[in-house]
């Protein structure tokens, strides 16, 4: 009988023991889970004002190129516009490379970057023709209108494309934590 409840209150024990140090261990992979959540959740910030910051000085510095083809806006103006331009450009960049998982959509976000760059370059280009009486007032207005009709569907893009990641990076996170959990799981269950 003695045998008995010492085999009844040791396997009480034991399994007290076993619930107490997961639930622990749940803790701390919890609070682990938690750090990297506020961390990603910093990161979505800092993307959200990247791009709303992108797309603002695109669209001031392509406005801007106008003004300046109406010499409204002298050299050096047009100039810190297009310098502001590539440090918005160059901060999104910044924190999309911060992505931990997915880095192909990372690729993909750069190139539509690359392709409002060059809708940039072209109406760059298409002032300076104007300038220099190459093409009228006219078709510079007309290649603007399409500029911006460009730019704006790729401001778009980029958009969608962000938001793709930040939803893929967070289910990532979410399934690596889990697989870690039920990988420690099982480990102490084995032992």
């Amino acid at each position: 009988m003695l045998t008995l409840i010492t085999i009844i209150l040791s396997s009480s024990v034991l399994a007290a023991l076993f619930t107490s140090l997961t639930n622990l261990y749940l803790k701390r992979k919890e609070l682990y889970v938690q750090i990297k959540l506020e961390e990603k959740n910093k990161w979505i910030t800092d993307i959200d004002n990247g791009i709303k910051q992108y797309t603002s000085k695109v669209t001031d510095y392509n406005n801007d190129l106008m003004r300046f083809s109406k010499n409204e806006i002298d050299r050096n103006d047009i100039a810190n516009k297009l310098i502001l331009c590539k440090k918005a450009h160059n901060n999104l960049i910044f924190y999309i490379y911060q992505a931990e998982y997915n880095i192909e959509r990372i690729e993909e976000i750069e190139s539509v970057m690359e392709e409002v760059t060059d809708t940039i370059n072209i109406q760059r280009e298409n002032v300076i023709k104007f300038k220099n009486n190459e093409i009228s007032y006219g078709e510079l207005s007309d290649a603007m209108g399409i500029s911006e009709k460009e730019i704006g569907g790729k401001t778009y893009e980029i958009s969608e494309k962000l938001g793709v990641l930040i939803r893929l990076e967070k289910m990532e996170l979410t399934n690596v934590a889990l697989s870690n959990i039920i990988k420690k799981i099982t480990a102490k269950v084995l032992k």
